[in-house]
């Protein structure tokens, strides 16, 4: 519920699935109750939320309680069986017109495909310069982590200074009928985009109830380094006579990266077959994606070496699909 009193309005909120208390939040914004409602009614023009409470302190968590998947049976079937925990808890502070939060939300303690506790997580650390996010693939102390770091993390970095500037710019590109005053220039968001997983046995990824059929093995090496810069001014070209709107991504973007999955063994469900010498090798930059090997062979009475080889490149125009090519 909602608290409301002289000095501080308090919330203490929760979700429950089927008698399961899935997610709860509790805290308190340091505004007080008298006049709140009076406040948010505030209509004067270019005014925030924040400015219309008098940008107040926040101290509030977000938990996940401990809970199995099994929990949400009643609205997603499949989950009923399925293994593991589902827990976390995220922090936000700081003050309304510039909150901060960091925590860390889990799924784990099922069985890998080795043997050992599977675990993905999502990382928040929104602090009061940039705010960054990550997922976390694979257990912390499985033979494929690194140093006590994940054996796969998929970034994202923002830079928080850069947000509403981006977001007013946007905004005013986009209004129609077009503002009266000419919108902000030079007005961009740089995204960092960061993925590694190095030398990664999958069988510490996979989680066992999902794949065991699969019988899946093999070695994975993911890389990406990318620098995402959105750019509000709509920009267009021809195709078939007509305009199109390109993405917001500016030219100063950079993006390289490459997937290799190697030494690869994957049964077909249901039969006695399987591939094996497995290699699949995706690179890619900002002008495409390049298929480096789609490779397989099988071995049966019928043909004792079947092969499989797929090569190719899908050509990106300012990150729209350009071609395929194989």
């Amino acid at each position: 519920g909602v608290g409301i009193d002289a000095t501080v309005t308090s919330l203490d909120l929760g979700v429950a699935v089927d008698g399961t208390r899935v997610l709860a939040g509790t805290g308190s914004v340091a505004r007080p109750g008298r006049g709140l409602l009076a406040a948010l009614r505030d209509k004067t023009p270019g005014k925030s939320i924040a400015d219309k409470l008098g940008d107040p302190a926040i101290d509030f968590s977000l938990t996940v309680p401990d809970h199995a998947p099994s929990a949400y049976a009643a609205i997603a079937p499949k989950t009923k069986d399925m293994p593991g925990h589902i827990g976390g808890a995220i922090h936000v502070g700081g003050r309304l017109s510039a909150p901060v939060a960091g925590g860390t939300i889990a799924y784990d303690q099922f069985d890998t495909l080795n043997g050992g506790s599977g675990r993905a997580a999502l990382v928040l650390d929104a602090g009061a310069e940039q705010i960054a996010t990550r997922i976390e693939l694979g257990d912390l102390e499985s033979a494929s982590a690194k140093g006590g770091a994940a054996p796969v993390t998929i970034a994202i970095e923002l830079p928080r200074a850069a947000i509403a500037p981006y977001l007013a710019a946007k905004k005013c590109h986009a209004a129609d009928p077009p503002s009266a005053e000419p919108c902000p220039g030079d007005v961009t968001l740089p995204i960092v985009a960061r993925i590694d997983g190095d030398a990664v046995d999958v069988r510490d990824l996979a989680p066992a109830f999902a794949t065991e059929t699969l019988k899946l093995q093999g070695r994975l090496d993911w890389k990406l380094d990318g620098r995402i810069v959105l750019d509000p001014k709509p920009r267009f070209i021809e195709v078939a006579g007509q305009l199109v709107q390109l993405p917001p991504i500016s030219a100063e973007s950079t993006l390289d990266g490459a997937l290799v999955f190697d030494r690869g063994v994957i049964a077909l469900p249901g039969t006695k077959r399987s591939y094996h010498d497995v290699r699949v090798a995706i690179s890619h930059d900002v002008n495409g994606v390049r298929i480096d090997a789609i490779s397989a062979r099988e071995s049966d009475l019928e043909k004792p070496d079947r092969r499989l080889d797929v090569r190719g490149k899908v050509d990106v125009d300012r990150f729209r699909h350009g071609g395929l090519e194989a």
